[in-house]
């Protein structure tokens, strides 16, 4: 958690806004701060993500990418209990060592994949 916040910190609190070369005509949020109620500061921030097309595209598949990979999430605990008959305790141990190799294999540098094609 330490380590998370280190970088945090060091973002400065007075960034410019981000300029965007397909963003002709829109401008950016005002961003108001704790100004005003929290409801306006959301339907600002929507009405941004709605007028601009990248945006709204990533919002979309990020969407799209969240719901699948929860039904996969809920599918593949089906299938490990009723199909493969694994116990409560086998399935909740096997996702904690998938999780534990994924941000392992995350944090690991990417110069072991030297010998890939691309």
């Amino acid at each position: 958690m330490v380590t998370s916040r280190m970088p945090i910190l060091r973002l400065s609190h007075c960034q410019p806004p981000p300029s965007c070369a397909g963003c002709a005509g829109l401008t950016a949020p005002t961003g108001r701060g704790f100004k005003g109620s929290v409801a306006g500061q959301v339907r600002e921030g929507l009405g941004y993500v709605a007028r601009t097309a990248a945006l709204r595209a990533i919002t979309c598949c990020t969407a799209t990418a969240n719901l699948f990979s929860g039904v996969l999430g809920a599918v593949n605990v089906l299938f490990l209990t009723r199909t493969l008959g694994l116990s409560e305790a086998a399935v909740g141990l096997l996702l904690k060592v998938l999780g534990t190799v994924g941000v392992l294999a995350a944090a690991t540098p990417a110069g072991g994949s030297r010998g890939a094609a691309w």
